[in-house]
């Protein structure tokens, strides 16, 4: 199927393209254009596709801005000579992806309404637009109407792919003597972290567990000065919050001075030396902010999860609802048949609590020969790159393929 495709980009290559070509190699056609011009050699025999970064730094510019072109960290924002582009390659039956696979919320926030309106204004068609996500909520084209526009969001499994690509080989991991219960990885500690970290020191777990905080963010630090709950717990930690420097672990990987490298970088023993994994995903609640409309929950499976998987460690996950769900849809196998695993579902007001219940449960059977297969076959799976290109062909290419033809069955 990849073969009917060809991916294009503006500059700097997406974190989408990257992941299919580490899954097909040289079978994928990526061609790079290097400005804003007309393309004049394609195959039209082949479903182009044009990806680009959705820059979270769009902001309503004067007209004399638009004009430009400006460069950020993710990309380049969104100037009126790209749009009239777009309008360029969509006449020849381009299609454009806005590559989002980094994250997972479905939030309309400022940059999307001033985008839409910006294509609006311009006479670009936002149906041939797809947002794509690492969200997980759903498999399927969801079409997403808005006031004056309208366009479709997609899933691609960005996080499966390059958690697998960066760990590398399957480890050959003996069951050794645990000397933890637990591990319970934090890189930025949002405040649902900090909820969890409260609830195990309020169990006194603390001690059984191995716990990074790589780091703090302002927003968490804003909540610890108001909470007296949280700044007990910052002190029974020891953590110094003016100076703080990243709780790590022995021979751990992710120095002070490679922190923004961190997503990846893992000693493996550490899942080896405990019983349980207490994931602590980087979403608890399932829209990003009441404040906005969003067309879809969350679900963000993400290196956190993945990791466990990886390293056949039995695990348990504080995250958004449905989480263990999406899971299984993609032929993971969770551990409902020897824990309760109603957690996933649960209401916010105690669905952290029943998790770690859950986790506490599992750590009194994780030898148990049926948790052993799960975690054999969940890793055995993890290391399958036939079952991601299954999973692309399924969720990504099909829909991509999907979105064309009803473009073309609706034009008519």
């Amino acid at each position: 199927m990849i073969e009917n495709f060809v991916f294009w980009y503006y500059d700097h290559k997406p974190k989408l393209i990257e992941d299919l070509e580490y899954l097909y190699g040289k079978k994928v056609q990526v061609e790079k254009i290097s400005k804003f011009d007309d393309v004049n050699e394609y195959d039209k025999d082949k479903v182009n596709v044009l990806v680009f970064y959705w820059d979270g730094q769009v902001h309503n510019r004067a007209d004399s801005w638009r004009t430009k072109e400006l460069w950020t960290w993710n990309g380049f924002t969104y100037t009126v000579p790209f749009m009239l582009f777009l309008n360029k390659l969509h006449s020849k039956g381009f299609l454009t992806v806005a590559d989002y696979v980094m994250e997972s919320d479905t939030a309309m926030k400022a940059e999307y309404y001033y985008f839409f309106e910006l294509m609006r204004e311009l006479g670009v068609n936002s149906k041939k637009l797809l947002f794509c996500s690492n969200n997980s909520y759903s498999l399927k084209l969801d079409t997403v109407v808005g006031d004056k526009y309208e366009f479709r969001a997609l899933h691609f499994p960005h996080f499966l792919i390059s958690t697998r690509r960066n760990i590398g080989h399957q480890p050959d991991i003996p069951l050794s003597k645990k000397t933890k219960t637990f591990t319970c990885f934090n890189g930025k500690v949002r405040p649902h972290k900090l909820d969890f970290i409260k609830l195990l020191a309020d169990r006194n777990l603390i001690q059984t567990t191995n716990l990074t905080m790589v780091r703090i963010p302002l927003d968490t630090k804003g909540l610890i000065g108001v909470r007296k709950d949280y700044r007990e717990l910052i002190d029974k930690l020891g953590i110094d919050l003016e100076n703080f420097r990243p709780r790590l672990l022995s021979n751990d990987p992710a120095t002070v001075d490679e922190i923004l490298n961190f997503t990846y970088k893992t000693n493996p023993e550490w899942y080896n030396e405990a019983k349980v994994d207490l994931v602590t995903e980087t979403w608890f609640k399932s829209k990003l902010d009441d404040r906005w409309k969003c067309w879809n929950p969350m679900i963000h499976l993400t290196e956190k999860t993945w990791k466990p998987i990886a390293y056949r460690c039995p695990f348990v996950v504080s995250a958004t609802p449905g989480h263990l769900g999406a899971l299984k849809r993609f032929g993971f196998t969770t551990f409902e048949t020897v824990i309760d695993e109603t957690y996933d579902t649960a209401p916010d007001s105690h669905r952290m609590e029943d998790a770690l219940n859950s986790a506490i449960e599992l750590s009194k059977v994780y030898k148990s020969p049926e948790v052993l297969e799960i975690c054999k076959h969940n890793s055995n799976l993890f290391f399958n790159d036939a079952h991601k290109r299954e999973i692309v062909e399924n969720v990504f290419l099909s829909e991509l393929t999907n979105n064309l033809n009803f473009i073309n069955e609706t034009s008519t």
